[in-house]
Formats: structure tokens, C-alpha cells, sequence
């Protein structure tokens, strides 16, 4: 019987996994036996894993271990039980920060291609999939590649993820690698700032969880205090990635900009910006979204 062929792109970050249907933090860890339960746990090569609460370490690299191909299988697993699908063959489309595009794509193609012919269990359910080619796009840019005919005039892309600051300028329609800047400065660089200033005021540190609801929604059920401060802390720190954009000759109130990506939100809670030239997309899986469009189009010629 002969796979179904599905398009499928997979945005791995620091923060969450995306794929164009399903999100999830990026967080796994080996188990040393078989566990009692199947939620959240992934068999590959007679080994589990399991899906946990707590992020893992930052890694300047992707590709030193393999935690984030052993998330990939995950992603995959639940974007195929999304299409109710258990078999596939799949054409996969992943991303790199803009700026370091053609340094990286290469090594992360290798790093996602170590064998082609995969089967696994996730969740007790058995997955059969056969990868027929990956491709590697910018992030950011596949962002907003579905409504990049309406940008008529020069405008930037800014996507302020878990770790990075990536910033895109489209001029007719495309971009230059050379004008991309990728900057460490992204969100979890803000809740690290977060939890110095809560022990240095209240001698204890805040759930990553809890901080990022007051980062997306405003609200907490922590005490008035303690949220009080940590809008400070992020207000101060969205007020340093404007300044930021500033000294790369981009002004808010008079440029074009699309902020995108999971930092979207919280620019727009936070930054009291009001200019008509601003817009937000703040579909988190856009970039997912993004790499499988690039992947058709490419598929297509």
C-alpha cells in the first residue's frame, strides 16, 4: 500500500515546538525503563522519552545532541494524528534564523536526515514514515510569505522568538541575507530578568508558566505584588528591543513593521505602540505554516 505524501513543516525553537496544527514546550527527557503510562512518551530505537514541564537548557546549537530530532518525531507524530494519519511520506520543511541561513542549513538538513525510513511509537501509538526530502527555509520571512504580496513598499519583519531577535528587511517582495540581523535577546532572556528581580525583591523565583500567562494574557492568580513587578520587568524589556530596532535605523512610529512569532503578543500587550504602519500576526505556528507553503511552491517547480 502505497504512503499518503504530506507536506509537513516543523518549527523547532527554544521556546515551543510548531508545527502547522499543534504546539507544545520544548522539553524532553530519557527515561531509564519503560513507563507505566504512555502519555506524552515516545519509543524510538528501543529507548523512551518523555514530554516534561521544564525546558530544556539553551543550546547555541541545535544539532549537538538529539533532543530536538527526537522532538521533531514528535512533532511529526502529532501533526500526522491531527490529519489522522499514521504513515507517511513526508516531505519536511524546517527553518534557520534569516541571518545565518547559509552557515547553518546545510548542517541542519544533515542533522534531520539520519535516516530516511523511521518507524516509532507515540503515545502507544506506531508511526511508519518515510522521509522523502527536507528542505530548509528562513525563518521569520515564512512567517509571512501567505501575504507577502501586500507588501507594496519596504517593509521589516521582526520576529522575537524564545532565544533570538531576527530581523528582516523586505524590499520588492524578497530579502538579502547580508541586511538580516539575528540578536540573542529574546524572550527567555526576559524571564530570566524576571526572576533576578523577584529574588532580589521577594527571595523566591516565579514559574516559567506564570510568567509567560503575564506575558500573553496579563492576568495571574500570583500575588499583586509579585505581577506589578514582573509587568516592570517586561515592559522595561520591551521597551529595550524597541530601542533595539532603533539603533538599526528602524523607527515604530514611521517605518513598516510586521512583528511575528510567540513575542508578538507581548509586544502588542506591552509596547503602547499606536502607528497604522504596525502589524501584528500572532498565529505562533505561522513559521510552520510558512515552511510548508515554501515547500509546495518548491515541489511544485
Amino acid at each position: 500500500m502505497t504512503n499518503k505524501k504530506v507536506v509537513l513543516g516543523i518549527d523547532t525553537g527554544h521556546g515551543n515546538q510548531k508545527s502547522a496544527n499543534t504546539c507544545f514546550p520544548t522539553a524532553i527527557a530519557e527515561v531509564s525503563t519503560q513507563p507505566a503510562l504512555t502519555d506524552n512518551i515516545l519509543e524510538v530505537d528501543g529507548k523512551y522519552y518523555s514530554l516534561t514541564s521544564e525546558r530544556m537548557g539553551l543550546r547555541t546549537d541545535k544539532t549537538e545532541d538529539d533532543n530536538f530530532y527526537l522532538l521533531t518525531l514528535v512533532s511529526i507524530a502529532k501533526e500526522l494524528k491531527f490529519r489522522g494519519l499514521r504513515s507517511a511520506d513526508i516531505y519536511l520543511a524546517i527553518g534557520v534564523a534569516p541571518a545565518r541561513f547559509g552557515a547553518e542549513k546545510d548542517q541542519i538538513k544533515k542533522y534531520m536526515m539520519r535516516k530516511s525510513d523511521i518507524s516509532f511509537k507515540f503515545e502507544g501509538q506506531l508511526y511508519h514514515i518515510h522521509i522523502e526530502k527536507i528542505s530548509v527555509f528562513p525563518q521569520a520571512y515564512s512567517a509571512i510569505v501567505s501575504d507577502i504580496a501586500n507588501y507594496k513598499r519596504k517593509q521589516y519583519v521582526v520576529d522575537l522568538g524564545s532565544l533570538t531577535l531576527d530581523i528582516i528587511p523586505i524590499v520588492n517582495y524578497t530579502y538579502s541575507e547580508a541586511d538580516c540581523i539575528t540578536l540573542n535577546q529574546g524572550v527567555i532572556s526576559c524571564i530570566s530578568a524576571v526572576n533576578k528581580e523577584c529574588v532580589r525583591q521577594f527571595g523566591y523565583e516565579i514559574d516559567e508558566l506564570d510568567i509567560r500567562e503575564i506575558m500573553i494574557t496579563g492576568e495571574s492568580t500570583l500575588p499583586q505584588k509579585v505581577v506589578i513587578v514582573i509587568k516592570k520587568v517586561i515592559t522595561d524589556y520591551v521597551n529595550k528591543i524597541l530601542k533595539v530596532l532603533l539603533e538599526n535605523g528602524i523607527n515604530v512610529e514611521r517605518d513598516r513593521i510586521t512583528f511575528v512569532g510567540g513575542g508578538a503578543t507581548i509586544i502588542k500587550r506591552y509596547a503602547n505602540i499606536n502607528s497604522p504602519n504596525i502589524t501584528y500576526k500572532l498565529d505562533i505556528c505561522a513559521n510552520a505554516k510558512g515552511y510548508e507553503l515554501l515547500m509546495k511552491k518548491s515541489i511544485e517547480r
